[in-house]
């Protein structure tokens, strides 16, 4: 219901309506709290906003700049140029904002998440909880004092947390080469629309008019890992715009570059412009698993993706499914499929036999509703309530009685535990000649039972969550068409 709101603009109330018309409910509690998250972000995306550019007013007197080593160094030796308490605590550690002479700590950028690590000194330990590149070029970390105290001028040794980079890495490279083979494999026509990279996931958005079948997916994975598995080299070179156009090199629409760029080039096989940090080898990001595929908006399709140590456990833990379901059905993992297949039979044929028994029972159930139908105004009318009968069964049940009289106005109920289902049918001639309403009625007594619903006039349901009520509700129900006849 949320994403149908968020991405669509779909009102929720219609999603209640369509959900009730058709046996279901929504959970309109857990999409006010998607919506409260979505807020969250949104104030959240707006405050670092103003946190950076009211943490570039604070440091505009500090003219010296900061050199970013990360390229090619995990630790650095550096000197504090700038520092800045802030006034809030997190876990009673004091927080603190700092700028350092030399860093290997990467900014968040191009879709990258930041480094994590820790700054250490004779005086004391920070930990760096993030990492934001200000409008004039330079890294500004945000940290946690584990021990002691800084100030400006100390010695430090800043070192980054050497898995979550390489984690970061792995993903990065990854998602060049799932960009190349996006293009090989769906046409030209596929490019970036928007790309996150974490330590435990890619997400890459891309332009393509359809959904990709199994197929595709397959191919797109199969093609990644081939070069994961050639070891192709990953190079890093700095030229101009043009020598890097004129070289190959795919630059992203949208993107603001300078004169000259960083290229980073995959072996033969991918050649982009980037600012962020990879491999040395694509064989280091181990393999690499497609998660999902689905559509985020009109002509955009995102994949998420998991490689190297993540996409490991994502495979271990398959695999102890697998291991799971061949321990429960006890057959060795070559002959899983054929007993699913078997059992998939017998639940279907079982289905069906159950089904046929069901239309003989609500047959014969209805032969003995129809002796309480009560005669109102011309109109044949029968409000009851039956035993554990979901949504599904009512609707049977109540075709059955509509079929041995047409023009009944009908209302039906039941509970099963906590929950109330209840269903209004009409017949056409009641409804064109009396003008019944089905969903007028339903709506009415569904407040009764603690819920919401309604319908057409010919057919209308609802759920509740007051059983002890239901027997009231179909009162009610007899009274709403009598004053409806009338």
């Amino acid at each position: 219901a949320f994403k149908l709101y968020d991405t669509y603009g779909f009102p929720l109330e219609l999603t209640c309506e369509i959900a009730q018309e058709n046996g279901s409910e929504v959970d309109v509690d857990g999409f006010e709290k998607a919506m409260d998250r979505q807020r969250e972000r949104a104030r959240k995306a707006r405050k670092e906003q103003a946190d950076n550019a009211f943490a570039e007013k604070k440091f505009a007197d500090v003219t010296a700049g900061n050199v970013f080593t990360g390229y090619h160094a995990l630790k650095t030796r550096s000197t504090i140029i700038a520092l800045n308490t802030l006034p809030e605590k997190e876990a009673g550690h004091t927080q603190v904002e700092l700028l350092l002479d030399e860093t290997p700590f990467y900014a968040e950028a191009g879709g990258q998440v930041a480094d994590k690590g820790i700054i250490s000194g004779s005086s004391g330990c920070l930990e760096v909880t993030d990492v934001k590149g200000l409008a004039d070029g330079r890294i500004l970390h945000l940290g946690s004092v584990k021990s002691g105290s800084f100030k400006v001028g100390d010695l430090v040794e800043a070192q980054v947390d050497f898995e979550h980079r390489q984690s970061v890495r792995a993903h990065h490279t990854c998602t060049h080469l799932l960009h190349q083979a996006l293009k090989n494999i769906l046409g030209d026509h596929v490019n970036q629309a928007g790309s996150w990279v974490g330590a435990d996931r890619l997400r890459f958005d891309f332009t393509h008019f359809q959904s990709l079948t199994a197929e595709e997916l397959a191919g797109i994975q199969d093609q990644v890992n081939e070069k994961i598995f050639s070891a192709a080299p990953v190079v890093t070179a700095k030229m101009t715009m043009a020598e890097a156009v004129k070289d190959g090199a795919v630059a992203l629409f949208g993107e603001k570059y300078g004169s000259m760029v960083r290229v980073v080039s995959i072996g033969s096989y991918s050649k982009e412009l980037c600012g962020g940090t990879h491999l040395n080898n694509a064989a280091e990001a181990g393999i690499f698993v497609i998660l999902s595929e689905s559509s985020i908006g009109s002509g955009i399709r995102r994949i998420e993706a998991v490689a190297g140590q993540v996409a490991y456990g994502y495979i271990k833990k398959r695999l102890q499914l697998v291991t799971a379901a061949t321990d429960l059905l006890k057959v060795p993992v070559k002959d899983l499929l054929a007993k699913i297949n078997d059992l998939s039979s017998e639940v279907s044929y079982l289905n069906k036999t159950n089904n046929d028994l069901q239309q003989k029972l609500f047959a014969a159930t209805a032969t003995g509703l129809l002796d309480n139908i009560i005669n109102i105004k011309g109109v044949p009318v029968l409000a009851v309530q039956v035993d554990n009968l979901d949504m599904i069964a009512l609707r049977k049940l109540g075709d059955a009685l509509k079929a041995k009289s047409p023009d009944l106005a009908l209302v039906l109920g039941s509970s099963i535990g906590s929950k109330v289902y209840l269903m209004a049918m009409i017949g056409d001639r009641t409804v064109k000649e009396h003008r019944l309403h089905a969903g007028k009625i339903i709506k009415e007594i569904s407040k009764i039972c603690g819920g919401g619903g309604g319908g057409k006039p010919h057919m209308a349901q609802a759920g509740g969550k007051k059983p002890e009520a239901l027997a009231g509700a179909l009162e009610r129900a007899v009274e709403l068409i009598t004053a409806q006849l009338s």
